[in-house]
């Protein structure tokens, strides 16, 4: 899997997991990791970045029950599509964000 990100970020690929916040079979990601958070991690050694992010969005609003709500996509296609876009543009700002300093 760490060689999977590594290709992401170097290759201008990205990762969208966005999935509907009562969606029972959708599988989140574990953590949203930084670029930060990626080129600190010793197991990766030098990531040389290129565009490429992984972000999860899930926790999409649904008006559907726990039962119907997997296939509520079928459904709401333009809302999940420009749910798709949203999380495009923030996955991108906020893999890309550079941390807060505090300088004293």
């Amino acid at each position: 899997m760490q060689l999977a990100i590594k290709y992401l970020v170097e290759n201008n690929v990205f990762f969208l997991v966005v999935n509907y916040e009562n969606d029972f079979i959708g599988m989140p990601l574990a953590g949203k990791p930084t670029l930060n958070d990626l080129q600190n991690s010793k197991s990766l050694g030098d990531i040389t970045p290129n565009g490429g992010f992984l972000y999860d969005a899930s926790g999409v609003k649904c008006w559907t029950n726990v039962f119907s709500s997997h296939m509520a996509y079928w459904s709401n296609g333009k809302r999940f599509a420009k749910s798709i876009v949203k999380a495009y543009n923030d996955g991108y700002k906020y893999f890309y964000s550079i941390p807060e300093t505090t300088e004293k």
